[in-house]
């Protein structure tokens, strides 16, 4: 790589070796990825969100010495990865972009990128020491890097565009025929998604206890669908949940989650995707050309739907892994597309789905209600810029502006599920740690108010 292989290699300090494999030595590690690299030895790609960096170590079981040696090392090296020799397990580090007003996901854009250089660098080594291709999860860096001139051509028109229809009058709720064409259902999923304006997404695997696995973020259409069948092979072997979050700049996308059979009925007209999670329970997916954050709320509650559903779904084709449904996990199921569906407010009105705001606030617990009704959200990017720095010194804190939004939320009057689900579309630190940080985020503002007796600071 530029040459670098013909250069005189750069003495440095022998390495020791190994007994023990190093699990953490820095208690901030918010997300890892390990792939064997073959001789027993393991590469890991590690997160850490204390010092803002991400950091690769390689491990071996007791007796195998987990240096690879150059011919890998010297690839982090070359581009520009620093090797720290005197910390536990020897990582090698790069230190994240930091974020700003003008480019609010730097941090987050340059661990994405950093991320699949590692896989890229891992997937070269592998090859070198003939082992087969890693796929599936991993298998996104090859789409990375092959779809990103056929980007340009894709629209929103290239998968399933077809005119936003009207609300029809079929109420029957029946299953589809299963997808034949290449991709199955997932790619079904997807092109739906993509039919009402949706060209990114967020993908995450948790295991059955709702742990977080793995993420990588703003993922588009064209990397995202081609994988899916291997990222769906390697889930199902792992017990592992294939959840995706879509992202459209048009349409308000509203997620109706956990509903019986006869309100989706009810909806399907509506809807652009029902999906069947587990027996008994749908999820219908709703674009609402004129809708807005607000409005899903009001929505969700006429439906009787979640309100703390975040917007992210599992997808069409991979299996439920949730402990209470051990050993046989439920398979999530498509049984309705309509491409392109996209309706108004008045549409959904005559359906009789719309209910009128609430007059108080809803009960949970003694607040300070210093609004006697729940109007309006804090300004989150407010919370971010007057939070106090990490402990790294050089961001906001965003843990502390996600607890001072839900302290502030809570107080003006919404409940801890709402405020929940609020913070999950305004954090991007709540949207890549999941739905539980989100509600133990709200939970521990509510706590603080109700200690407070009402009175807040």
């Amino acid at each position: 790589m530029r040459g670098h292989d013909s250069a005189q290699p750069e003495a440095r300090q022998p390495e020791e070796p190994h007994a023990r494999r190093w699990t953490s030595s820095i208690p901030q590690v918010a997300s890892e990825d390990v792939i064997a690299i073959g001789k027993g030895r393991y590469a890991h790609f590690r997160r850490d969100r204390r010092f803002s960096q991400v950091q690769v170590t390689f491990t071996a079981p007791k007796g195998i010495d987990p240096n690879p040696g150059r011919e890998l090392t010297d690839r982090f090296k070359e581009l520009g990865w620093t090797w720290r020799s005197k910390e536990p397990g020897k990582p090698w580090i790069y230190q994240l972009d930091k974020s700003s007003k003008d480019d609010p996901t730097a941090r987050g854009d340059s661990r994405d990128a950093l991320h699949e250089q590692f896989l890229i660098i891992i997937q070269e080594y592998r090859q070198k020491q003939g082992l087969p291709l890693t796929s599936g999860w991993q298998h996104l860096t090859e789409i990375d890097s092959k779809s990103r001139n056929d980007e340009c051509r894709l629209t929103p028109g290239s998968s399933v565009a077809a005119p936003a229809s009207s609300i029809c009058e079929d109420k029957k709720l029946a299953s589809e025929k299963r997808e034949t064409r290449a991709g199955g259902p997932a790619a079904e999923m997807l092109d739906a998604f993509a039919s009402v304006g949706a060209q990114r997404f967020d993908l995450t695997l948790t295991d059955a206890a709702g742990e977080k696995a793995a993420f990588r973020g703003n993922r588009s259409l064209a990397q995202l669908r081609p994988a899916l069948p291997e990222i769906l092979r390697e889930a199902a072997e792992r017990k592992h949940n294939v959840i995706v979050r879509p992202r459209s700049s048009d349409a308000a996308l509203i997620q109706l989650d956990d509903l019986g059979e006869d309100m989706a009925a009810r909806l399907r007209p509506a809807s652009f995707l029902i999906l069947r999670t587990s027996p008994g329970n749908y999820q219908v997916w709703v674009a609402v050309a004129d809708g807005d954050a607000d409005f899903a709320r009001h929505l969700r509650k006429a439906a009787g739907a979640d309100l703390t559903a975040s917007g992210a779904t599992r997808v069409s084709g991979s299996l439920n892994f949730k402990e209470k449904y051990a050993p046989a996990f439920p398979l999530v199921e498509t049984v309705h597309v309509s491409g392109g569906t996209i309706v108004t407010r008045a549409e959904l009105q005559s359906l009789g789905m719309v209910i009128p705001p609430e007059k108080t606030a809803p009960e949970a617990i003694p607040l300070s209600r210093r609004r006697s009704e729940a109007r309006g959200w804090p300004n989150y990017q407010r919370c971010v810029v007057n939070a106090p720095p990490a402990r790294s010194g050089d961001r906001p804190d965003i843990s502390r502006a996600d607890y001072t939004f839900c302290l502030l939320a809570i107080d003006w009057g919404w409940s801890v599920e709402q405020t929940a689900a609020r913070l999950m579309q305004e954090s991007g630190k709540a949207q890549e740690n999941g739905e539980a940080y989100a509600l133990r985020t709200a939970r521990s503002a509510a706590a603080t108010i109700d200690r407070r007796g009402g009175q807040q600071r």
